[in-house]
C-alpha cells in the first residue's frame, strides 16, 4: 500500500528523480531538489486531505500560528522522511489511526 498522499505517479517520479531513496539519511532526502520538491508539494496537499497523520501535523502547526505554506513544507518533509524510512527498512505503509483499527 502506498502512503496516503503519495500515489503511484508521485512514487514513480520520486524514485526516478531522487535515485537513491532508502540509501540516504532523512536530512539528505528532504533536500531541495527542484523536481522531487514539486512532486512533494502536490503530494503534501493530497496527504493533508487523505492522510489523518499528516492532516493532524498540518492542523497542529497552523494552530500554533505557522503560515499554511510553512505547515505544508513540514508535511512535505515528513512524507519524504517516512517514504525514505519505508524503503530503507523494506516495509510497507500501515495505517495506525483509530479509523483503520475499528
Amino acid at each position: 500500500m502506498l502512503i496516503p498522499g503519495i500515489g503511484p505517479a508521485a512514487a514513480a517520479a520520486l524514485i526516478a528523480w531522487m535515485g537513491e531513496p532508502g540509501a540516504i539519511g532523512d536530512r539528505q532526502a528532504a533536500g531541495g531538489r527542484r523536481r522531487p520538491r514539486n512532486v512533494l508539494c502536490m503530494a503534501a496537499m493530497a496527504a493533508c486531505q487523505f492522510n489523518p497523520e499528516m492532516a493532524e501535523l498540518h492542523a497542529r502547526l497552523v494552530a500554533r500560528g505557522k503560515h499554511r505554506k510553512v505547515a505544508a513544507a513540514a508535511v512535505m518533509r515528513r512524507l519524504i522522511a517516512v517514504a525514505n524510512a519505508l524503503l530503507r527498512d523494506r516495509r510497507t505503509w500501515q495505517d495506525r489511526t483509530a479509523a483503520a483499527a475499528g
